[in-house]
């Protein structure tokens, strides 16, 4: 039912390679079954934005599923086939994608999904006895019995294939459940999976809608409508993101999870991984600036190369002596960065996302967050790195492209700002002429900045 859309595909599709596997008991809090509950990892809104979009994917006829399963997973699509790209599509643009995966070994038939607490948002991956009795949903709703619903692909009576909503967990009834009768192959083509588990992708708590990630007061909706305006009528082909680091909003964006060429941006990451081994090597904070100041590193202190390397210097040479020094101490890099949600960086090829760069600098900008940095003053060392200039530093080009980003402090307001540009296909465009675009929309920022709280306090940068 499935064909060759494997749960490898998922991850990818999803955009997460580093989901955290546990093993049952699984110890998930237990509620009241309604329809609502505290222990929801989404919030009202959007639930009732994956109840709608869920509903709208309903094909009751054989010849209308059919044409949405083409729609969903190309001309040789059929509905007998399509419950994973059909359960990937009811997340699509509702919530972002960050999951953690518990794996159940036990046969969907003899499992108690009681003890699991589905929720809205969950993606079920049962694992058949071949990859072709794989099968795949998504909880889209619950209702006021407590009953968790499901959109998904089944056989009518007559044994040919629709997309209907069933009942896929109702806690009172087990047996009756469309989860049961899929296990036990009761239906009318005798179809069975799950046999050798399941595996339950919850969408992590700490994870926000991206509805509700956004900003959508006047001011920051004023940027928004300019920086469209500005990014159509470009010749270059811009990724912007522009973020208040206080409140954890996001002002404006454009293309933002658009994977690119970020120049030495993937310096940031490679610093922080960097400073996080020497944190764990060092023991205490006190032990950390020793080691920063005193142990030497191809002829340089650590502390050299971090400056030179942060700085707008923006030294080559000691993010390669950083990078050699890490692969010697066997430190996966790419790991490291993924285990904080920073799925789409690549070090080596410096590739990376505007959303990316802003997770990271999130990062380093709270001083709570131990996620990679467990000391505070090792995110300040970082910032204040970062914010040394160098006006005898030589500019690098090394690519038709213009990439920046940074944190901007003004009073007791900070903003993120990411830019990132490259000529159109077809367009001729020198570095300097995408420079002066990248000023275009560096001003349409400041203008923003003044008309938020009308401050024109004097600003810091890192």
């Amino acid at each position: 039912m499935t064909g060759e859309f494997s749960r490898r595909n998922f991850i990818k599709l999803t955009g997460t390679g580093m989901v955290a596997l546990a093993g049952l008991p699984l110890g998930f809090p237990k509620f009241p079954e309604t329809d609502y509950s505290v222990f929801d990892v989404l919030n009202s809104r959007t639930k009732c934005a994956l109840a709608e979009k869920a509903r709208s994917l309903i094909s009751p006829s054989p010849e209308a599923a059919d044409a949405l399963a083409k729609k969903l997973g190309g001309r040789s699509a059929s509905t007998d086939r399509i419950s994973g790209p059909l359960a990937v599509e009811q997340l699509m643009g509702i919530t972002t994608f960050s999951f953690d995966a518990f794996g159940i070994s036990t046969s969907a038939l003899d499992f108690d999904f009681n003890s699991a607490d589905l929720v809205p948002g969950d993606f079920l991956y049962f694992i058949g006895k071949d990859l072709n009795s794989d099968y795949m949903m998504t909880i889209s709703r619950r209702d006021s019995l407590g009953t968790l619903w499901a959109v998904t692909n089944t056989p009518d009576k007559s044994g040919r294939y629709v997309i209907t909503e069933v009942p896929a967990w109702d806690p009172k009834n087990p047996e009756a459940s469309f989860i049961k009768q899929l296990a036990s192959g009761n239906n009318s083509v005798g179809f069975v999976t799950g046999q050798n588990g399941v595996d339950i992708f919850r969408l992590k708590p700490r994870e926000k809608s991206a509805l509700d990630m956004i900003d959508h007061s006047e001011v920051p909706q004023k940027l928004q409508e300019k920086i469209n305006l500005t990014v159509k009528s470009a010749k270059g082909e811009w990724r912007v993101m522009v973020s208040n680091m206080d409140s954890g909003k996001i002002v404006a964006e454009n293309n933002s999870r658009e994977l690119r060429y970020s120049a030495s941006l993937t310096k940031v990451p490679l610093a922080m991984s960097t400073l996080a081994y020497l944190e764990y090597k060092a023991g205490s904070p006190e032990a950390l600036q020793k080691v920063l100041k005193t142990t030497y590193l191809e002829e340089r202190t650590f502390d050299s190369l971090f400056r030179s390397m942060l700085s707008n210097a923006s030294d080559e040479d000691a993010a390669r002596t950083l990078i050699r020094y890490l692969e010697k101490e066997k430190v996966d890099i790419q790991a490291l960065i993924a285990s904080q949600g920073i799925a789409n960086t690549n070090i080596e090829t410096r590739l990376s996302t505007e959303e990316d760069i802003w997770k990271l600098f999130k990062n380093l900008h709270d001083r709570n967050n131990k996620g990679m940095l467990k000391y505070p003053g090792s995110h300040d060392y970082l910032l204040e790195c970062m914010s040394k200039y160098d006006p005898s530093a030589k500019v690098w080009l090394v690519a038709v492209a213009v990439a920046d980003s940074g944190i901007v402090e003004v009073e007791d307001r900070s903003y993120f700002i990411s830019l990132n540009g490259q000529p159109k296909k077809g367009v001729e465009l020198d570095f300097f002429n995408l420079g002066a675009e990248l000023v275009t929309f560096v001003d349409l920022f400041a203008g923003y900045m003044s008309e938020d709280k009308n401050s024109s306090g004097a600003a810091r940068v890192f």
